[in-house]
């Protein structure tokens, strides 16, 4: 599979659990508040890329799902936090 490929089937994965995430949120299932990075996705995706997972980490504080999904791709992690 090509680098582009893998990074549109990132960014897909981001979109859709964080539309999953609104969703719940809009039946009231899930509480507090919510901040999507919908519209934002290839940032996370191109960062977490770019990185040497051998030295570097991810640490981010707002619309940060889409870090994290990019990179774990771990979606079930995301929402057990």
């Amino acid at each position: 599979m090509s680098a582009v490929s893998e990074s549109f089937q990132r960014a897909y994965l981001v979109r859709t659990v964080e539309q999953e995430l609104l969703g719940l949120f809009a039946a009231g299932r899930m509480t507090g508040t919510t901040h999507t990075c919908i519209g934002q996705e290839m940032i996370a995706v191109t960062l977490a890329a770019a990185l040497d997972r051998r030295r570097d980490i991810v640490v981010s504080n707002h619309r940060c799902h889409g870090h994290y999904l990019a990179w774990t791709d771990d979606p079930d992690g995301l929402v057990a936090e």
